[in-house]
């Protein structure tokens, strides 16, 4: 498990490269709503929407310009549900919900000629939930321990499209508070397929 302070200090070398200035002609990232479902590894629905907001900079373009590192900010909200009966206490919730921020960086690759540009993308955000603990696949639930999570997310997907602006991937979320405070039961939710649509930028 990654400790807090590797969290903090990832958090921060993201905010040292946020790029400045207009949209450049060359630059495919864009903004736009990601809406996203699936599941968690303790018995829970898993329901998330966020507005994407793409970075106007591209880094490290190999010899043939094929693949390049760029990246957005995602900040949105997410349900969680429980969909299991084994917990046995009453004062845990049935449900919660949240929002975040999280920076992201992708690797990505320009369109083949078949159409697909497949890219893969990892980022550590912040959270804040409303419930600490939740019913779960467990007899005790899932105890989050506050109400700070961070949020870790990796995704492999491809965009699409006339102009290729839809994606669709394959996404890996964690949330956990770092063991900054017990317990830290932290959750997984993965299987989850994520339809972008986005606006590209002017002049791409």
């Amino acid at each position: 498990m990654i400790s807090a302070t590797l969290r903090l200090i990832a958090c921060t070398f993201t905010l040292l490269f946020i790029p400045c200035g207009g949209a450049l002609a060359d630059t495919p990232n864009s903004h736009g709503i990601t809406i996203a479902a699936g599941t968690s590894d303790m018995d829970h629905d898993f329901y998330r929407v966020a507005g994407r907001f793409g970075w106007d900079k591209r880094w490290f373009d190999d010899p043939e310009g094929n693949w390049y590192l760029t990246g957005q900010f995602e900040a949105g909200g997410f349900y969680l549900e429980s969909t299991s009966d084994a917990t046995q206490y009453r004062d845990a919730a049935e449900s919660l919900y949240g929002v975040f921020v999280t920076p992201i960086f992708r690797l990505q690759r320009n369109a083949y000629s078949f159409g697909l540009a497949p890219f893969v993308e990892a980022g550590i955000g912040v959270s804040y939930i409303s419930e600490t603990w939740i019913k779960s696949d467990t007899f005790t639930g899932a105890d989050f321990g506050s109400h700070f999570q961070f949020e870790d997310k990796l995704s492999f997907g491809t965009r699409f499209g006339s102009r290729q602006q839809f994606e669709l991937a394959f996404t890996f979320i964690h949330h956990s508070n770092a063991n900054i405070k017990k317990p830290n039961h932290g959750i997984d939710t993965s299987n989850i397929f994520l339809l972008v649509l986005a606006a590209r930028h002017a002049g791409v």
